[in-house]
């Protein structure tokens, strides 16, 4: 949890904190340094650490390497192709780009993750599992806005932006409260039927804010 939970919230309070006071509204090109940091910072806690020097390492096999090779190009035009069809089925169907982005880009960047969270944690691997989520979600809110960040990109809907950072300290906040005695992941029905329920009034929170 050190290199996992703790990190993704600490960068979303960060995020918070560069973007939700009036004062600094939005995203910078000192912002996205700032975020750049913090992302250098949690790479080097999770690649550096102790626990890993002392291990033996081995060059990866030619068959590992190959399927790198192979795979990230792949989930780079997946990214760009889902976000595209995104937009032209939202454009068809008269969505506005607020809800595409949350429930049709969203839904479509959650469903990798999801699957292999979901078979990590079938294969008796939740570390894994949750591993995979965090540290997609640290690369979203750190390096992925850079972009952003130097053409100074403002928070659009100010409403829609205080419910999703919320929800994110919220559910990040109460995992590591429930994990922070133990060494491993905990992924009981009970954590699964609590979050579920977090996710639906989130949904519903969403849909009244947007509605409002």
């Amino acid at each position: 949890m050190p290199v996992q939970v703790l990190p993704y919230l600490g960068i979303v309070l960060l995020l918070a904190l560069l973007t939700l006071p009036p004062a600094w509204a939005g995203l910078q090109p000192i912002d996205g340094v700032i975020l750049f940091l913090a992302w250098v910072a949690f790479f080097d806690r999770a690649v550096w650490r102790k626990p890993w020097r002392q291990q033996e390492r081995s060059s990866a096999p030619l068959v590992a390497r190959k399927a790198v090779l192979l795979g990230l190009p792949a989930v780079a035009l997946g990214a760009l192709a889902s976000v595209y069809a995104a937009q032209k089925a939202g454009s068809a169907l008269g969505w506005s780009d607020l809800v595409v982005g949350l429930f049709a880009i969203g839904f479509l960047c959650a469903l990798p993750e999801s699957y292999s969270a979901f078979r990590f944690a079938r294969d008796g691997k939740p570390t894994l599992a949750v591993s995979g989520a965090t540290a997609d979600g640290i690369v979203s809110l750190s390096i992925a806005l850079l972009p952003a960040a130097f053409i100074g990109a403002t928070v659009g809907n100010y409403a829609v932006y205080v419910v999703n950072v919320g929800f994110l300290i919220v559910v990040l906040s109460l995992y590591a409260i429930f994990n922070h005695k133990r060494r491993g992941q905990e992924l009981g029905p009970r954590f699964v039927a609590l979050f579920l329920g977090l996710y639906g009034g989130y949904i519903a929170l969403m849909v009244w804010v947007l509605l409002a």
